[in-house]
């Protein structure tokens, strides 16, 4: 449904990872591919099965390879990225915003909203970018709004965790109280 936005998509981001290849000092790049295949291998080993599923669909589906489709899960890891979010009391309840200072700043050329309804589970939104799995921020029917702030930093090597894009989506499946959020969390 979306191959033809994904593809352009990662087009634009093929052309940036090879300028930050060529930025690069010159005793690294002959290995940056290497690198990055790494991370992503290891990454998509914190990935549970039934989103590594996910992913294997989605690359079967536009032709993009893989490796490329894990390493966006881990977006605000290899991006250059910062966010801000808002909370804000009105009359009749909360506002909940968020924007997304990333660089590229091309990612906002493909926006899609994606509702899930896993069987058993809350439904939920996802307001994303066409073919970056994982989540940036999302709500579900029990209310519970979350959002992701990167920044400098976010990387982790000693990390061994769920992925904070796929945290979400389990938080938004199952918590249905900030208590719930927090177990989850924990």
């Amino acid at each position: 449904l979306l191959s033809d936005r994904m593809n352009r998509l990662y087009s634009e981001n093929r052309e940036r990872s090879d300028d930050i290849m060529a930025a690069l000092p010159w005793y690294i790049r002959p290995f940056s591919g290497i690198i990055m295949a790494v991370v992503a291998g290891y990454s998509a080993r914190r990935i549970p099965r039934k989103y590594r599923k996910e992913l294997a669909g989605l690359s079967k589906g536009s032709g993009i390879p893989f490796n490329e489709i894990a390493t966006a899960a881990f977006g605000g890891v290899i991006f250059d990225a910062a966010c801000t979010a808002i909370l804000a009391r009105v009359e009749g309840g909360v506002i909940h915003g968020q924007n997304l200072d990333f660089e590229p700043s091309y990612l906002g050329n493909h926006p899609v909203i994606v509702e899930y309804n896993p069987p058993g589970r809350y439904r939920y939104v996802n307001f994303g970018l066409a073919g970056v799995p994982g989540m940036f921020h999302g709500v579900n029917e029990k209310g519970i709004s979350i959002t992701i702030n990167y920044g400098d930093g976010a990387y982790n090597s000693e990390n061994r965790g769920l992925p904070m894009g796929y945290k979400i989506r389990e938080i938004l499946e199952s918590a249905h109280s900030l208590d719930g959020v927090e177990a989850i969390l924990r």
